[in-house]
């Protein structure tokens, strides 16, 4: 039997200890490469050393606005590692299916609407882990009428005592965004009319017709002194906010979505009125008094409540859970924090006379 000094024992046992470390090290290394042999294997987790420094992972993406099967493009390539060479990329696109291993950049279709949380978890040569995520809302296409807008039209309306409703319920006739436009953007001139000692009728409508060059049609809403008429190159014609008159602006079997707002909510009405032209959808505002005058216009469709369900009454909330293909809620500071930043940019030609 061998004697050693008792600290010359004491090193040999630390020895030993960092051996075995190190080896971990190693075999947690391999298990988080050797287990995913191709690119474009299915990921359902990742092994890694937590005591080495990870990447710092940045996600971007090719667009802020996106329909049910758009091919979105994702890019990790700005991900990066000061200390180690990045060697995988690995992608979980928050749609139930398992994650892929891929390169810095990849895409993917959703064939639903809804918020979904895209994560990249970026591996370095020693097993560092970085991670990084990016929500990404899908919405479901509606499309416009487009007979309704061949004439090139102006939006009129008179500015009346608590018509704030209508007035934004033509917001999103006015501007929208869709994929068959430069920018997305659809704009026609929005005007609300105001002048308290003269009657709004066809003369009036004439005056505002006549600052144009061009041919226009005026749709003018809630004015009960303008009539039908056509003359020269422009013309009028005078349009109720009734359901049908107001749906008629879209193709009646695109409407997948509405935007609903509690009847009495206008703290929320404006932005509500944004956020349905940003996605262009009808703007319903609903409570028990005229719900069953939208209930066919609001089942099986996708709903965007602003600002939550709990704002509805309660025969009105009942009715979108029972009967509604899918329900979505933005509160007001979640669309000043993200989307209203993009569609306060659709505010279209509105005038007040």
């Amino acid at each position: 039997m061998i004697k050693y000094k008792k600290g010359f024992e004491i090193s040999i046992r630390l020895i030993v200890i960092v051996i075995v470390a190190i080896a971990f090290i190693f075999l947690m290394m391999s298990l988080a490469r050797n287990s995913f042999k191709a690119s474009g294997e299915k990921v359902t987790e990742i092994i890694s050393s937590l005591s080495i420094p990870g990447p710092k992972v940045k996600i971007s993406i090719s667009s802020d606005f996106y329909e049910v099967g758009d091919n979105i493009t994702f890019d990790g390539s700005f991900s990066y590692d000061n200390l180690y060479p990045i060697t995988d990329y690995f992608w979980y696109f928050g749609d139930g299916l398992p994650g892929v291993r891929g390169t810095a950049k990849t895409s993917r279709i959703y064939y639903e609407p809804g918020d979904y949380n895209v994560t990249l978890k970026v591996l370095n040569k020693k097993g560092g882990l970085g991670v990084g995520s990016v929500i990404v809302r899908i919405f479901t296409k509606n499309q416009k009428n487009k007979n309704m807008y061949e004439n090139n039209p102006i939006f009129i309306i008179p500015d009346k005592t608590d018509n704030w409703r209508d007035i934004l319920q033509i917001v999103p006739l006015t501007n929208w965004y869709s994929k068959d436009m430069p920018d997305y953007i659809h704009e026609y001139p929005f005007i609300v009319y105001y002048n308290p000692t003269l009657i709004f009728n066809n003369n009036a409508v004439k005056e505002i017709l006549g600052r144009y060059n061009s041919s226009r049609i005026a749709y003018v809403f809630d004015s009960p002194n303008v009539n039908d008429e056509v003359y020269g190159d422009k013309s009028i014609k005078k349009i109720s906010l009734s359901l049908s008159d107001y749906t008629s602006f879209w193709n009646s079997t695109s409407i997948k979505s509405v935007v609903i707002v509690d009847y009495n909510d206008k703290d929320s009405a404006l932005i509500a009125s944004l956020f349905a032209g940003y996605y262009n959808a009808p703007l319903f505002f609903v409570n028990t008094g005229n719900l069953n005058s939208y209930k066919d216009y609001i089942k099986g469709k996708t709903i965007y409540i602003i600002p939550e369900l709990d704002a509805l009454d309660e025969t009105t909330k009942i009715f979108v859970l029972n009967n509604t293909k899918d329900n979505k809620q933005y509160s007001v500071a979640q669309l000043k924090n993200g989307t209203v930043n993009r569609i306060v940019n659709l505010n279209s030609e509105i005038a007040i006379k």
